[in-house]
């Protein structure tokens, strides 16, 4: 394991290159004037103050830059509030002293620890103070700007200071943005602006008294901080647990896993911020370059890394030629070769083909699995397991070697072959000394009418051979403890192996393990029991006094159960067998009450590409670690300070629904119907219905659409023209305003994303009309005047004429005494007398049916007409609009 920091950022502080800048200038035109020599450099106190808790001795630190050869600097005591002997006694006593602080040739850093010690004075008095001054340096060297340094000796005897023993992550981007937990001791009475990150104050974070959660602020340059937390009697401790850095590039925030085989191939996900832009040649483990890389976004990477000798690599990625801040969240650990733990079954028939599981670690890589030498078939390899068929071998016990990329490992006689039938399992493998249980006897082999059962030196009764793999058999009563159970064919006995223990006497459950190991006081959510001792029976779980529900026991040695509800509280979990009832251990423990819990999901759709901004409204999510999609994990959220909501953008995901689940250190939030969030797919949207259905040819109707795969719409057009006033409200509803300008009648309405537009027709359809009430006035000029019809479709020429619309309109007038005549052509020869292809057709008023005279007899929306005015001046026609 590398140290926390490389060596090139070993001192407590990175010098940001604006304080560089400060500290010439001052050098150079301050009262230390003399002409700067690059040989000794210029000195300064690597902070202007640090903190000491009585009875402590404070370490001073002096940095310099631009030296190359040894040198000294001396300090004194020059003021304070602090008074001696009763507050400090120095290096040489309370008559005063220099302190030399010395520097190899090359060397940066000079510290002391032991310039002074504190007086621990058991009395309430407060904070003090000790004033420091650089007053003198060796050669040609400058006093810097910082050539004076406070310390504040804290006092012990009041209310206890905080102190932070760990952070997660440890690098951020220089923007801000990482949400930081802190972990230690006497947060309460901290308040956000009381987090320094440098000199920078957060502006939001969650609190509780041994943890915060925080956002990181943006800093100007890039470089290593200290985090220090402030609860009302003064700072934390200045430690290297404390320590953050800011990146100018990306960072990482952890591996996962982190760790894998020497020989590479375990899948990994690389986890941070600041991706995008992100390929795999930038990705590196020591140097090494991945073997293949899946999926990259902004906040993770896929990748299998490539063999690499044991030990710890750090992982690098680089973007834009800036790499990620190089800190303990981006370790890997590589571990040595293959380690084989068992074999499952242990035994099989000498002409090959059972199916054998080796468990182990580090397998990822295994090309051969040999029985006594000879070669089996592997059929699956994982990095924790592999399966394989047994080739044919000799009786006897044989040696189970794996090899691959990452070395060679055997198990001695692991595997025994036999010439008859072999014992794999029992179920269950134990029972009461009476007998009288029924047991299923797994293994290879079995020959009904020929097949006898002994377990020790008692034969079964009741044996029942199923098929060549499967029996069952009564167990006989025996004296308690454990025998062989042996399957005899032909007088042929079965191999004895670990497979075929039965255990005879009450063998009570126990639980080795609880997850999650807490949850919701409401309960509804599954938990899954390790253990032993299942197959006996389970007959209740209990968590507490309180028996869980849906048990389902799928081993020995594991279970499923949903929790009941339960007051808040840590209480045992425990399995009740027909044996007995499991002890209770801290393994059982699980804790009530702490866990999150999702109430709604807002908004709870989102496309399948991601990037939807979510809000999460529950309880108890401070500290949250992270918050999943259906599984897909995003560590980039901000909880607000309450712990009641969480902000988070919907990472990429296939269509579908999904659960959110906000994990804690508690555990996460319970599966509810409340947490669920649809993931629509790829396709472009389809209306399902448009209401109102139809509105006035002037616009200014809001309309509501239904239908799917709304997000992301740009536009909603009525025939063409755009509607206004758009609002996307979900991925199933948009609202908008119909616009001026639609063409009259049943018009297409399309909806248009970056996924397409909606089919037209059908549900998509909205229809214009003008009989609510608007109104057009046209002027009909002395003689003729040529326009369209613009009102109602289909309405009689006398009515119109005499302003008898309906509905009726105080607004239209009656100009059926000046209205002459009125023509229209007809191109193509309808209405026209026979064997013209097209006429001019007319209306006479009081014509009556005379042929000639009157052709039409109503006025269509759209149609040009000329109307003839009888009287010698314009006159002003008002109508009800169309159609």
């Amino acid at each position: 394991m590398r140290p926390h920091l490389p060596p090139q950022r070993a001192s407590r502080r990175l010098a940001l290159p604006t304080l560089v800048l400060v500290a010439v200038f001052a050098a150079l035109v301050g009262s230390h004037w003399r002409p700067a020599s690059a040989a000794t450099g210029t000195f300064v106190f690597s902070s202007a103050t640090y903190t000491v808790v009585e009875g402590g001795a404070p370490t001073i630190t002096i940095n310099r830059s631009g030296g190359t050869d040894s040198a000294t600097a001396t300090v004194n005591i020059v003021g304070g509030s602090a008074s001696c002997p009763a507050d400090y006694t120095p290096l040489g006593g309370c008559g005063g002293h220099d302190f030399t602080f010395t520097f190899g040739a090359g060397a940066l850093t000079a510290s002391r620890f032991n310039i002074l010690n504190t007086i621990n004075n058991f009395v309430v008095d407060g904070s003090r103070t000790i004033l420091l001054r650089i007053t003198s340096v060796s050669g040609d060297g400058v006093i810097g700007v910082t050539d004076t340094a406070t310390i504040t000796i804290l006092d012990n005897d009041g209310a206890p200071l905080p102190t932070i023993t760990s952070i997660y992550p440890h690098s951020g981007q220089k923007a801000g943005g990482a949400l930081v937990t802190l972990t230690g001791t006497n947060f309460t009475g901290t308040t956000c602006s009381s987090i320094l990150f440098g000199i920078v104050p957060a502006s939001s974070c969650s609190i509780s008294s041994t943890q915060i959660t925080v956002t990181a602020p943006p800093q100007l340059s890039a470089g290593l901080v200290s985090i220090r937390v402030d609860n009302g009697n003064g700072s934390s401790p200045d430690t290297s647990a404390d320590d953050f850095v800011y990146g100018a590039g990306p960072v990482i925030y952890a591996v996962n896993p982190s760790t894998g085989p020497a020989g590479g191939g375990a899948s990994t996900t690389i986890v941070g911020k600041g991706f995008s832009g992100l390929s795999c040649s930038d990705i590196t483990f020591d140097g090494l370059t991945p073997t293949s890389c899946g999926t990259i976004t902004d906040t993770a990477a896929s990748v299998v890394p490539r063999a690499h000798a044991a030990g710890t690599a750090d992982v690098q990625v680089v973007v834009g030629s800036i790499p990620n801040p190089n800190t303990v969240d981006d370790d890997y650990t590589y571990t040595g070769g293959p380690a084989l733990v068992d074999i499952f079954p242990h035994s099989g028939t000498t002409g090959g083909g059972t199916l054998v599981t080796v468990t182990g670690t580090a397998l990822a890589g295994t090309s051969s699995v040999t029985f006594g030498g000879s070669p089996g078939s592997i059929q699956t390899v994982s990095a924790t397991s592999v399966t394989v068929l047994t080739p044919g071998h000799a009786a006897g016990a044989v040696d189970v070697m794996v090899s691959g990329t990452s070395g060679s490992t055997t198990l001695p006689l692991a595997f025994v072959y036999a010439p008859g039938p072999t014992v794999t399992s029992l179920n269950p493998d134990g029972g009461p000394t009476a007998g009288g249980n029924t047991v299923v006897v797994n293994g290879t082999g079995f020959v009904s009418g020929s097949t006898t059962v002994r377990f020790g030196g008692f034969v079964a009764t009741g044996v029942s051979v199923n098929n060549s793999t499967q029996l069952t058999a009564v167990a006989p009563g025996q004296s308690a403890g454990t025998v062989d159970v042996q399957v005899i064919v032909s007088g042929v006995p079965s191999p004895n192996t670990a497979d075929d223990d039965y255990l005879y006497g009450s063998l009570a459950p126990t639980v080795s393990g609880v997850s999650p190991s807490g949850g919701s006081v409401l309960g509804g959510y599954t938990v899954t029991v390790t253990g032993s001792g299942f197959s006996a029976g389970v007959l209740s779980v209990l968590f507490g006094t309180t028996g869980g529900t849906n048990l389902n026991v799928t081993g020995d040695s594991l279970l499923t159960v949903t929790a009941p509800d339960h007051a808040a509280g840590v209480v045992p979990v425990r399995v009740v067998t027909p044996n007995g009832i499991s002890a209770d251990t801290p393994a059982d423990d699980f804790n009530y009450g702490t866990a999150p819990i999702v109430t709604s999901v807002s908004p709870n759709t989102g496309s399948a590409a991601g990037g939807t901004f979510v809000t999460i409204t529950g309880a108890n999510f401070g500290g949250a670690l992270s918050v999943a999609f259906g599984g897909t994990i995003t560590f980039t959220f901000t909880v607000n300070q309450a712990g009641t909501s969480i902000a988070v953008v919907s990472p990429p995901h296939s269509a579908g629904v999904v659960d959110v689940t906000v994990t804690t250190g508690s555990g996460p939030n319970a599966n509810t119907t409340a947490d669920n969030f649809t993931y629509t797919g790829s396709a472009p949207p389809t209306i399902l219905s448009i209401s109102p259905s139809g509105g006035p040819l002037g616009g200014g109707t809001p309309v509501t659409i239904t239908g799917t795969g709304f997000l992301g719409a740009t536009s909603v057009k009525f025939g063409g023209v755009p509607g206004t006033n758009l609002v996307v409200v979900s991925d199933s509803t948009i609202t908008v305003t119909t616009p001026v300008g639609m063409p009259a009648g049943a018009i297409d309405v399309i909806v248009t994303t970056p996924r397409g537009a909606n089919p037209a027709g059908g549900a998509a359809r909205f229809t214009v009309s003008g009989g609510s009430g608007g109104t057009f006035t046209y002027t009909l000029y002395s003689h003729f005047s040529l326009f369209a019809w613009g009102g109602l479709d289909n309405l009689s020429v006398s009515a119109a004429l005499r302003g008898l619309e309906s509905p009726d309109n105080p607004a239209t007038n009656d100009v059926s005494a000046s209205v002459t005549a009125i023509f229209k052509w007809s191109p193509n020869g309808a209405g026209c007398p026979a064997g013209q292809s097209s006429c001019w057709l007319a209306w006479f008023p009081n014509a009556g049916n005379v042929p000639g005279a009157v052709n039409f007899t109503t006025l269509d929306y759209g149609e040009a007409y000329w109307w003839a005015n009888g009287t010698i001046s314009a006159l002003a026609w008002t109508i009800l609009a169309g159609p």
